[in-house]
């Protein structure tokens, strides 16, 4: 099953299979769902399923404070940073008759946009930033991107994912049916922001068909 629309290139040359899949995982920024058929004890098919995004978003909420939520983990908040300069792939150099050469120094894909740099969320710079005001700046490398406009984007994702605390919780004793894979929105009225995330794990009564326990958040464990 292919439900994914992306589109991307790679070359892949002496790795394995299972490295190999997940490059191409990474590089078409998919997710996958293995499947297993077994027949009287014994495997007869293996399958993977490939998805842009696993599940969906049915408009569920849960508030950092909730009686029902336990706090498996939390980030520090000294560590964060509210801005981010992206790195993206090694530049091909060329002579004076265009014929590529080597790049001697390693020189790699930037951009600059309004004169900067880097991406800042400048509501993370207010609340975690430095006490002058200027935003806390950090890099982060895309060694596959090879275009200014396309590595300005994932930066700014990346930038909007890592701006806050992070922050993974656990919830039992609701009667949720989520989905795995399913965004759901956190709440913190303690930093006065509001983000989506993801339902990485859950555990599952197969007996009354419902879901008594999930995770989700950041994965910070």
């Amino acid at each position: 099953n292919n439900s994914t629309t992306k589109t991307a290139s790679m070359e892949l040359e002496n790795v394995s299979a299972l490295n190999a899949f997940y490059d191409i995982v990474k590089t078409w920024d998919i997710e996958f769902i293995p499947r297993i058929t077994f027949d009287k004890g014994k495997i007869i098919k293996k399958q993977i399923d490939l998805y842009d995004k696993i599940s969906k978003n049915y408009g569920r909420c849960f508030s950092y404070g909730n009686n029902l939520l336990s706090v498996v983990a939390e980030s520090n908040t000294d560590d964060l940073f509210t801005a981010f300069i992206g790195i993206g792939k090694t530049l091909e150099l060329q002579d004076e008759n265009g014929r590529r050469i080597k790049n001697e120094t390693n020189e790699k894909l930037k951009f600059v946009v309004d004169g900067k740099d880097y991406v800042e969320i400048k509501e993370a710079t207010a609340a975690f930033g430095y006490p002058d005001g200027t935003p806390k700046i950090g890099v982060v490398e895309f060694s596959n991107i090879d275009d200014k406009d396309k590595l300005y984007k994932a930066t700014l994702d990346y930038a909007k994912e890592n701006c806050r605390p992070k922050l993974q919780m656990k919830a039992s004793g609701i009667s949720e049916n989520v989905e795995l894979g399913e965004t759901v929105g956190i709440r913190r009225k303690d930093l006065n922001i509001n983000y989506l995330t993801r339902v990485f794990k859950i555990k599952k009564d197969f007996l009354k068909n419902s879901v008594v326990e999930f995770e989700f958040g950041d994965k910070v464990v």
